[in-house]
């Protein structure tokens, strides 16, 4: 399951930021992906809720450092 979701989570990003041959993995961060800034990651996280149909909470959010995190957070509310 985890690399299932590892693999719509990467797709959600490439198709935010348009960047289809961007490599995600658990350890990417935004400061490595051109236009990932503050607005842009309020967007994608509404592109995640929308994708795996569910809400984030303030505390999901607070300490999403890496995709690693992102990803973490996605499976314990759809595992």
């Amino acid at each position: 399951m985890t690399d299932e979701v590892m693999d719509r989570l990467a797709n959600v990003i490439r198709t935010h930021f348009d960047l289809p041959e961007l490599r995600v993995t658990r350890e990417t961060t935004a400061d490595q992906v051109a236009g990932w800034d503050s607005i842009a990651h309020a967007v994608l996280l509404m592109d995640i809720e929308m994708e795996f149909d569910f809400q984030f909470s303030p505390e999901d959010v607070l300490d999403l450092d890496k995709v690693g995190d992102l990803l973490d957070v996605i499976l314990r509310k759809v595992g």
